[in-house]
């Protein structure tokens, strides 16, 4: 038995990575006490309605946020998430859970 995708075909998979992408990508917004340039570098879409989407700081070397959005996860409440962190230690990736259930963060070490 094969494991149907929640995301459909592959043009609606590619609908969805240049949703975020064009969302995203080259814009400017402040990450707790830091400006960020969001510098997308990949997104994957997974079979539990999952979109993790790697962003990095086109302004500084090092450090990126690994941003977990679901498919009623709006563009609003992803910036919002990302824009509610404190960095503390960029070098370690930090993933941003925004679904549409209550928001975590978890480092990863």
């Amino acid at each position: 038995m094969v494991a149907q995708s929640p995301w459909g075909s592959d043009q609606s998979q590619s609908n969805v990575v240049g949703r975020w992408f064009r969302a995203l990508d080259q814009r400017r917004i402040r990450v707790g006490h830091q400006d960020w340039l969001l510098h997308v570098t990949g997104i994957f879409l997974d079979r539990d309605d999952n979109v993790w989407i790697q962003i990095a700081d086109a302004y500084a070397e090092g450090g990126s946020i690994l941003l977990r959005v679901s498919s009623g996860t709006s563009i609003d409440d992803a910036l919002n998430a990302l824009e509610k962190q404190r960095l503390t230690a960029p070098a370690n990736p930090i993933v941003i859970v925004a679904t549409e259930m209550p928001l975590a963060v978890a480092n990863l070490h």
